[in-house]
């Protein structure tokens, strides 16, 4: 891949390896002067992650489940339980209701 230098100094990095490497606007990037190779070596630098406050992990997790009131849900719930319970007694005890 081929790439020019603007008069500023900047070159632009193709799509593809934006992509696969995951650069974004302020990544950072390692620049070396690799007399080996003969040219000059680019690293992205990785950050280290930092293991996640409880906070952060819940604020993370937020959205993947189903959008539902637990609340609502665990009453309705209750109330077929109840419902169930009063067709159970009325038949043992011959109720009409």
């Amino acid at each position: 891949m081929v790439t020019s230098v603007s008069t500023k100094g900047q070159a632009t990095i193709p799509k593809k390896l934006r992509k696969k490497y995951n650069i974004h606007p302020g990544s950072e990037l390692e620049w070396e002067d690799n007399l080996e190779l003969g040219g000059i070596v680019v690293y992205v630098k990785t950050k280290k992650k930092q293991p996640l406050t409880p906070f952060e992990a819940v604020d993370k997790l937020r959205g993947i489940l189903k959008h539902t009131n637990i609340l609502e849900e665990y009453l309705r719930d209750k109330q077929e339980e109840i419902r169930q319970e009063e067709v159970k007694w009325n038949r043992l005890f011959n109720r009409k209701k």
